[in-house]
C-alpha cells in the first residue's frame, strides 16, 4: 500500500509524487490553528488530531500552544503531561518521519517541562486510511496537510480501499479528497476541520459532487485561496486553506486571498449564489 508521508532535503523532490506530502510552513500552521479556533481557552479539554502528521509540523505548534497556555495557568507539570497524553493525536505511516515526530515533540517537552517527564504520546505509526476507524466522532479539531497523490498513481490495493470506504472517489481525483472525508468522520458534532490542500477541488469537474456536498451542508466557514501563489517552495501545487464545520449552518462563508504577502478578506460568499 502506498506510503503517505513527509520528506525533506533532497529526497522531497523525487518522492513527492509517489509519497504525497511536503513540509508545511509554520505560518500556514499558525493560520490554520487560529482560523479553526484552536487558541487560548478554546484549546482546553479539546481533542485534536493530525491524520497525516509527518515529522510533526502541526503537532509541534499544537504542543507548544498547549504547554504555554497551561504553564500560564499554573497547571502542574505532571498534569500537563497527562493532558498531552489524552488530547493530542497523530498518525504517520512512515517509520522515519514517525520517529522524527516523536523526537521533535519530546524535545519540546524537555525544553519546557524538564527531563523528568516522559509523555506517552498518542502518535501512531500506521496507515490512516485504516486506523481512523478507531476514532470516529471523537475529535474537536482535525487539522493538517493531507497527502497529494493522483488516484491513478496509487496502487490497486489503495484504490480499492478508497472505493470501499469513501464517497468521493469517482473521476480523476486526488487522495487529499478522501482525507477530507476521513476528517469529517473524525469530527464530533461540534468539531472543526482545518486543512491546507490543493485548490483543485474548487474548479475541477471531477470534484463537482464534493462541491455539491459542501454547499448542501453549508460546511465551509472560511476559504483562503492562494491561487497562483506557490506556498510550498519547489513545488507547483496551487493550494487553499479550508476551514469546515457542520454545526453552524451559516448562509455565507469568508473568502480570503493572499495579497501583499498577507492573507486578506476579500468578501463573504453566499451559498445561494454558488
Amino acid at each position: 500500500m502506498v506510503k503517505l508521508t513527509h520528506f525533506k532535503g533532497k529526497e522531497k523532490m523525487t518522492k513527492h509524487k509517489s509519497l504525497g506530502q511536503v513540509f508545511t510552513p509554520e505560518w500556514i500552521v499558525e493560520e490554520i490553528l487560529d482560523s479553526s479556533g484552536f487558541t487560548n481557552d478554546n484549546l482546553i479539554n479539546k481533542k485534536i488530531i493530525d491524520p497525516a502528521c509527518g515529522d510533526g509540523a502541526f503537532l509541534k505548534i499544537i504542543v507548544n500552544r498547549i504547554i504555554d497556555f497551561l504553564i500560564n495557568k499554573n497547571i502542574p507539570k505532571e498534569k500537563i503531561k497527562e493532558y498531552l497524553e489524552n488530547y493530542v493525536y497523530g498518525i504517520e505511516i512512515d517509520e522515519i518521519e514517525f520517529n522524527n515526530c516523536l523526537l521533535n515533540l519530546n524535545k519540546i517537552v524537555k525544553e519546557k517541562l524538564g527531563d523528568n517527564l516522559k509523555v506517552n504520546w498518542k502518535i501512531f505509526k500506521d496507515n490512516t486510511l485504516i486506523r481512523y476507524k478507531e476514532f470516529i466522532g471523537i475529535f474537536d479539531f482535525v487539522v493538517g496537510n493531507p497527502p497529494y497523490i493522483r488516484i491513478h498513481n496509487l496502487d490497486k490495493e489503495t484504490r480499492d480501499l478508497l472505493k470501499r470506504e469513501f464517497m468521493f472517489v469517482d473521476g480523476t481525483i486526488d487522495i487529499y479528497l478522501s482525507f477530507f472525508e476521513l476528517g469529517f468522520k473524525l469530527l464530533n458534532t461540534k468539531g472543526v476541520l482545518g486543512y491546507i490542500s490543493p485548490n483543485s477541488y474548487l474548479h475541477n469537474s471531477s470534484y463537482i459532487e464534493f462541491r455539491k456536498y459542501l454547499k448542501e451542508k453549508r460546511a465551509i466557514k472560511r476559504l483562503t485561496d492562494f491561487k497562483a501563489n506557490k506556498i510550498f517552495k519547489g513545488f507547483s501545487t496551487y493550494t487553499a486553506i479550508t476551514i469546515i464545520n457542520f454545526f453552524e449552518k451559516k448562509d455565507n462563508f469568508i473568502y480570503q486571498e493572499l495579497k501583499d504577502e498577507k492573507i486578506q478578506e476579500v468578501n463573504k460568499i453566499n451559498y445561494d449564489t454558488l
